[in-house]
């Protein structure tokens, strides 16, 4: 199994490696990317692959039953 037959693109070249790469999977491929990541490392040309999943950054924001965190005027 190579990077483009497991469905992966490599993002950058890791310079301080010799052929070590980041790579990039599928969007919403989900925990798939865990078995992708067992099958590389079996295999004898690959010393090390650890897969990283990640979310969308969503802003923050106070919700309803957060009013003690929401700006409040004090009125004598």
């Amino acid at each position: 199994m190579t990077l483009r037959t497991a469905g992966l693109s490599i993002k950058q070249e890791v310079t301080y490696a010799t052929n070590a790469f980041f790579v990039e999977a599928p969007e919403g491929i989900g925990r798939k990317v865990f078995d992708i990541a067992q099958e590389l490392i079996q295999r004898d040309d690959v010393e090390y692959c650890h897969p990283n999943l990640s979310a969308p950054e969503r802003p923050r924001t106070s919700f309803a039953p957060q009013w003690h965190l929401k700006k409040t005027i004090l009125s004598v």
